[in-house]
């Protein structure tokens, strides 16, 4: 994958700092999949209305006052079903046993109903339940009898005495032979026959009186089919950083094809190390999917939310967890009980250290055929007040995204979260719209529109960052994906207290490179002072891949420093990218630009992928990018861009990428923009115009073994035809690389495209 690695060689001869100018870029030694396994551990949880969960590697259990429900894990695209066992009734010598309402418990491993003289234990194992019946024998005399009712979908057993199954060899739930335990360590057999309702054990009298003064029945429930610990199939994921402990990943289980889990893992440190387990979020039979990762690093909380059910029963729900996963929040609430709700997304507070800890939750809600965006404050209890509905119009809204809060870590500023949506009128028009809310979820800036899109997938919204325009604002961004269905490209806006700083920019055209492949789905994350953007990118019928971008604000729209560079070329469908910064998560300074990105793996089995991308840069991006080049001999577009502090009083950096290795190159200038097709006989095209451009001939130097040139530029001594002159505040000068190059028919030269700077101080 093409890396803009700096030789030291190229850059003391441009005698330029390497920690100045390096841009966001990925390290490929940390770009991986991700072993994503359940622990060799059974994992086990609880509702809020007291029942109690284990989730094996090839079953999840359920204990309530209904008995024992048993979920065999048949494969993700296999329908959920299951059996409920529950005890009918209890005689002994012919006499029925009284039994107590259920009291359900976990000890240990083991999930316990207690009904007074009759206990049901089931120790969890990592491949099945062992079922320990115990019953209390004082009165109790003659031959016992235990009924069973099993409620399931599957098939009822063909064989009159244990071994049972229920359902087939694809899809089965199997219950063993039952034994008496003495107390001695031998197991004594007994009888199990199948009854209309389910099962019963038959404990003959000779072995009741053996038993002393308390009967344990034995029989051990499974699935038909046993997995090993299988990586997991995943359908999305969310990351987020938390500065006391990392960055974490929140992923999205099929468990079924109609039953998703959320799980929390910490990844591993920027040093390396293993993927670590950290909570369940959700493992009960109720489908939770689209989750969304928050952080607070002040209060050290995670807080996860997702929509909850399926159909017209949709809820939005979240939990929260200690970044160790010992401290772990029930479930609660988030969207109306009576009205569907999907699409969730979370932002946290990033500021005032002495607020309380504040989430903000954000969905859309169905009402017929109208969706409205809900957004509403949380804190690690629960709700911490009313849901606002901040889309006002009567149309369609959806995909909502949120920031995190924009108070700069360690300060007291206000907290203003960003909401950006998309509105579909009734008439089809796709529009991008913008909010701003406070902590308590009052609008601040009342919705505005950003721009009129079409067939647009996902909006993404970040923060400020310690960018500022000229005018010393601290612009935060908002992309979107927009375009018919095999030509969508990504756009950026830059925006500002409810309106777009410039004009929008189209960063699928900005990188001129991979223009005719659909773009779609990104996600954006505020670094200390870059701004990066995950995306998939397909060409015509081929495969997705995950690429990303980086960049800043300049004065009149966005300017990217790095073009698009994909983040794992295993050459296999991917999706659903996320990104999170150090920055967001509370971490100032160069190294708050360093992020991760996590996927998702589609090809077979799907798994998940993930890494670090990291920059240092500590200087803006001074242009922005335009024209288009043509290919050059390396199979690849010349691509061109400026980091500088837009000033005429300091030098600015010019990149050049993606050039023949070794070719003799220098930096050509104008005042004014054009394009004109093989110009001169050479095989691009020059992005410049007016009555004559400049040419830095007393710089030309050979590309690096990357096909790399950098020149430091001096404001004050623009190069023009008549000798160099000196930039003004105000100006907008063009720049652009010519290079020589190679061709079928012999040696020629070749351009980049181009960037225009414009100097605001």
């Amino acid at each position: 994958m093409p890396l803009p690695l700096l030789l030291t060689s190229a850059l003391a001869l441009a005698q330029i700092d390497p920690a100045e100018i390096d841009p966001a870029r990925i390290d490929p030694a940390q770009l991986d999949s991700l072993d994503v396994r359940l622990p060799e551990r059974v994992l086990f949880d609880a509702t809020a209305e007291g029942a109690h969960w284990a989730l094996g590697h090839s079953y999840k259990a359920c204990v309530d006052g209904n008995g024992l429900q048993f979920v065999p894990y048949l494969g993700p695209d296999a329908p959920t079903t299951s059996a409920t066992f529950a005890v009918r009734s209890v005689t002994a010598g012919g006499e029925p046993v009284p039994l107590e309402p259920s009291a359900v418990r976990r000890d240990g491993t083991s999930l316990v109903v207690d009904r007074g003289p009759l206990v049901e234990r089931y120790a969890c194992s990592l491949d099945s339940v062992e079922q320990f019946v115990e019953i209390d024998l004082d009165g109790v005399s003659g031959p016992v009898r235990i009924e069973f009712d099993v409620e399931t979908d599957l098939a009822r057993p063909a064989r009159a005495q244990a071994p049972f199954r229920f359902g087939d060899p694809t899809a089965a739930i199997d219950v063993g032979e039952a034994f008496v335990l003495p107390g001695d360590g031998t197991k004594l057999p007994v009888e199990s026959v199948r009854t209309p309702e389910g099962y019963a054990i038959v404990v003959p009298e000779s072995v009741v009186d053996a038993a002393g003064d308390r009967l344990v029945i034995d029989p051990v429930i499974n699935s038909g089919a046993l997995f090993s610990n299988p990586p997991h199939p995943f359908v999305i994921a969310d990351v987020a950083y938390l500065g006391s402990s990392g960055f974490y990943l929140v992923v999205e289980r099929a468990f079924s094809s109609t039953d998703s889990d959320v799980i929390l893992y910490r990844l591993p440190g920027l040093t390396g190390g293993t993927l670590t387990f950290i909570a369940i979020i959700d493992v009960t039979s109720t489908n939770w999917e689209d989750p969304a990762l928050a952080a607070i690093e002040r209060t050290d909380e995670l807080m996860v939310i997702a929509t909850r059910g399926a159909g017209t029963g949709r809820r939005v729900h979240a939990r929260s967890s200690s970044p160790d996963g010992l401290s772990v929040g029930v479930p609660f609430l988030v969207s109306s009980p009576n009205v569907e709700a999907f699409d969730p997304d979370i932002g946290a507070e990033s500021g005032g250290p002495f607020l309380g800890r504040r989430f903000m939750a954000v969905w859309s809600n169905r009402f017929f055929d109208l969706r409205g965006v809900y957004v509403r404050p949380l804190d690690g209890n629960g709700p911490a007040g009313n849901a606002r509905q901040i889309d006002t119009v009567q149309v369609r809204s959806s995909i909502p995204a949120i920031s995190t809060g924009s108070g700069e870590p360690g300060t007291f500023d206000p907290q203003r979260f960003r909401i950006a949506y998309k509105q579909t009128s009734n008439t089809g028009q796709e529009s991008i719209w913008a909010v701003d809310v406070d902590r308590n979820a009052t609008v601040v800036t009342p919705g505005w529109r950003v721009a009129n899109v079409s067939s647009t997938q996902r909006v993404s919204v970040c923060s400020s960052n310690a960018s500022r325009l000229p005018d010393g604002s601290a612009p935060y961004v908002i992309v979107w994906d927009s375009g018919l269905s095999i030509t969508g490209d990504i756009y950026a806006a830059t925006c500002v207290d409810g309106s777009v700083r410039g004009s929008i920019a189209n960063l699928s055209a900005m990188s001129d490179d991979r223009r005719s492949n659909e773009q779609r789905r990104p996600t954006v994350a505020a670094g200390t002072d870059r701004f990066l953007v995950t995306y998939q990118d397909r060409p015509f019928q081929g495969e997705w891949q995950v690429y990303m971008c980086s960049g800043q604000p300049a004065p009149e729209t966005f300017g990217l420093a790095e073009r698009n560079q994909v983040l794992l070329d295993s050459g296999t469908p991917q999706t659903n990218a996320a990104v999170a910064s150090r920055f967001e998560g509370g971490v100032d300074g160069s190294s708050g630009n360093t992020c991760y990105s996590a996927w998702v793996n589609e090809s077979g089995a799907t798994t998940l992928e993930g890494g670090y991308l990291r920059g240092v840069s500590a200087s803006g991006a001074a242009g922005v990018q335009y024209c288009t080049a043509a290919p050059n001999s390396t199979g690849k577009r010349a691509w061109i861009y400026a980091n500088g502090d837009g000033g005429i009083a300091s030098n600015h950096d010019l990149f050049c990428s993606d050039m023949p290795t070794g070719s003799p190159c220098f930096i050509l200038t104008a005042r004014e923009p054009g394009f004109v097709v093989n110009v001169g006989g050479s095989a691009g095209n020059l992005c410049l115009g007016g009555l004559g451009f400049g040419r830095f001939s007393n710089q030309v130097r050979p590309t690096d073994a990357q096909g790399l040139y950098i020149l430091s530029l001096d404001p004050q001594n623009i190069a023009q035809p008549a000798g160099t002159v000196p930039a003004s505040v105000g100006e907008t000068w063009y720049f652009q690389a010519w290079f020589r190059d190679g061709s079928p028919a012999g040696p020629t030269s070749n351009l980049s495209n181009a960037i225009a700077v414009e100097f605001v101080m």
